[in-house]
């Protein structure tokens, strides 16, 4: 983020944020939570500081969790509910694996439409459950709490900003190379 200026920030239609994975598989990682609530407002909040537009912005939520005893690695929430399917709503973790529940991501939602941003971004909907444990329908909960104020998109850039067609390389671009082969400008999508 420390590279996306107030002016570029603006320029996209949405941004997806993804809010998950501070903890895993990867070199330094810490055993917890990898989606904690607190940190996905901290990021929603992070790009509502660099000048993205509220309702341009979608908090993505994580449909898995991370085992700790199988180095970090991601396992479906699916397979969370189906090895323990007398677990609390309220939980987050069983043991040595983390995953955001049905009272954390409903909590999010509601945190999502109360706040006015744009949306929810969901990684990776087949990792569901149906019944009382469905995260989707903790997500429809949790955004039917208050309207959601969605903007239609623009349908031209804002004032001062510019917008380069579909497919048209950036000035600067013009003329590097993208790989054997590859040709410069790309074909125009139509």
């Amino acid at each position: 983020g420390q590279w996306v200026g107030k002016a570029a920030a603006k320029i996209p239609n949405f941004w997806n944020i993804m809010a998950y994975d501070y903890t895993g598989n990867f070199q330094g990682s810490l055993v917890g939570q990898h989606a904690p609530y607190s940190k996905a407002t901290v990021a929603l909040n992070y790009w509502r500081a660099k000048g993205c537009p509220k309702e341009s912005i979608i908090m993505g939520v994580p449909f898995y969790g991370k085992d700790f005893n199988a180095g970090g690695n991601a396992v479906p929430y699916k397979n969370i509910i189906g090895s323990n399917p007398g677990i609390s709503n309220d939980a987050d973790s069983i043991g040595r694996t983390w995953f955001n529940g049905v009272t954390t991501i409903k909590k999010k939602a509601t945190y999502v439409a109360q706040n006015s941003y744009g949306g929810i971004m969901i990684w990776e909907m087949s990792e569901d459950v149906t019944g009382p444990k469905s995260l989707l329908d903790a997500l429809n909960q949790g955004l039917q709490a208050e309207p959601v104020s969605i903007a239609a998109a623009p349908s031209r850039p804002a004032r001062g900003v510019a917008r380069p067609p579909p497919c048209t390389p950036l000035p600067e671009a013009r003329g590097r190379s993208r790989g054997k082969g590859a040709g410069w400008p790309p074909a125009r999508i139509r």
